[in-house]
């Protein structure tokens, strides 16, 4: 039995202890967190475009009532297939991550060694970030609650989301880059949590898994969807200048993209056994 769970609690344990790497890196050490001022300029500089509009929108599916409305849905599709143990493990972590973050945001409060840059308007309290826990969990349940003949595509979906939301906040102003990366760990952890209940209830899905190759492709679908969405959001003329210009914003953004997508797809995987 302890075989079944131990994965999915070390990978909870794992995200803990990143989240926590990420704060003490990004608020304690000067050398970290002019990085992090420098990428948040460099996402800023693309918010300020017509991209800016586009994030808007982004941004705004997790407010409080778009989050309720699918939230609900998710729920709905689980209760659906008769999966009541994944319903439950839905609103868990979507309650629980929401709490989590809420709590960290009081408990963490704390000013930066670098001031946030011009025309941002991110708080002490903003690690970790909010909307970007929130939009994960949702990412994250959406490939719990669907057959998983349809995860593949859910996870392409679902790290698109994921990706676009994080991005969009950092672009707004409304959160640095290290807030978005404390957000994926803060869901990561309570989905993990959920995959260990339901491998120790023991009860397998009924229908064939989706095969590791279907997701992988469906991750690298989604990475050139992003690169594509991003040229025509820059130019292509003008890609290599901006790249040149903020190499610290292109950097994370790969870092922050590469995690979004790398931890829908492990939680599909991980769920071929749950």
């Amino acid at each position: 039995m302890l075989r079944r769970v131990l994965p999915a609690l070390l990978t909870a344990l794992g995200a803990v202890l990143a989240g926590a790497l990420v704060w003490v890196l990004a608020v304690r050490v000067a050398a970290v967190g002019r990085i992090d001022a420098q990428a948040f300029h460099g996402f800023l500089v693309v918010g300020n475009t017509r991209a800016g509009d586009t994030a808007e929108v982004f941004a705004g599916l997790v407010d409080p009532a778009p989050f309720l409305i699918l939230a609900a849905a998710l729920v709905g599709v689980a209760a659906a297939r008769r999966r009541p143990r994944h319903a439950l493990v839905a609103v868990a972590m979507l309650i629980g991550s929401a709490v989590t973050t809420q709590l960290l945001k009081q408990l963490l409060a704390s000013d930066r060694a670098h001031p946030p840059p011009y025309g941002a308007h991110a708080l002490a309290d903003a690690w970790p970030s909010g909307h970007t826990t929130a939009a994960t969990a949702l990412a994250l349940c959406l490939v719990l609650v669907v057959a998983p003949r349809a995860r593949p595509a859910a996870a392409a979906v679902a790290g698109a989301f994921t990706v676009m939301v994080g991005y969009s906040l950092i672009a707004l102003g409304h959160h640095w880059p290290s807030d978005v990366a404390g957000g994926f760990c803060v869901a990561v952890a309570w989905m993990a949590a959920g995959v260990a209940a339901l491998r120790l209830a023991g009860t397998p899905e009924e229908e064939a898994a989706a095969r590791r190759p279907h997701i992988v492709a469906a991750m690298v679908g989604t990475a050139a969807g992003g690169a594509a969405l991003a040229l025509a959001l820059l130019r292509p003329g003008g890609v290599i200048g901006y790249a040149v210009d903020h190499t610290s914003a292109v950097a994370l953004a790969g870092a922050l993209g590469a995690a979004g997508l790398a931890l829908v797809g492990a939680t599909a995987l991980a769920l071929r056994r749950a």
